[in-house]
């Protein structure tokens, strides 16, 4: 899909799954500040596996009620990531998936492709940006501007001209 699957640059230190549920917990508190926030889940999960639903609040047994059900409408979203990749994929795809979140919680009536894509895109960069992985957006960037299939595509034509695009995407980094 997106993700730099490459281990990390010689002589740097590669990101540990503790480093990923750390920052990864950061954004989701973000996420969860103010009133009305929507549930959000996420899952590392194998491929080819089940994903289960655990819903906050919810539970069976002599430590939670109801005893017997419970119908709940859930407002939510819930991100997926692929259990089988190293940590730095694991951030990249969840920071990207989290930034599809976003653009679909502050656009409730629906998403276009390119426009959540797009979305998408700025919010993982500037994230890995925000956390001090700028070589590790420098390689997802670079792996976009190979993608030719859509939404991708039409999603870096028109990041052409944006700071964080131009950032990540320039040959010539700092």
């Amino acid at each position: 899909w997106l993700c730099a699957i490459a281990p990390a640059e010689e002589g740097k230190k590669s990101l540990t799954n503790e480093d990923f549920q750390r920052i990864a917990k950061k954004y989701l508190e973000a996420w969860g500040a103010g009133s009305g926030a929507p549930f959000i889940w996420v899952i590392v999960a194998m491929p080819n596996a089940s994903v289960p639903l655990n819903i906050p609040g919810i539970s069976f047994g002599p430590e939670g009620l109801p005893v017997a059900g419970v119908t709940r409408e859930v407002r939510g979203y819930m991100i997926v990531v692929n259990g089988k990749m190293a940590p730095e994929s694991s951030l990249s795809s969840f920071l990207h998936e989290l930034g599809h979140a976003t653009y679909m919680r502050n656009h409730p009536n629906g998403a276009e492709r390119v426009a959540a894509e797009m979305a998408a895109i700025l919010f993982f960069l500037e994230a890995l940006g925000n956390e001090g992985l700028d070589e590790l957006a420098y390689r997802e960037a670079r792996a976009l501007t190979e993608m030719v299939d859509e939404p991708y595509k039409s999603a870096v034509a028109q990041l052409a001209d944006h700071p964080i695009w131009k950032k990540y995407s320039s040959p010539a980094r700092p």
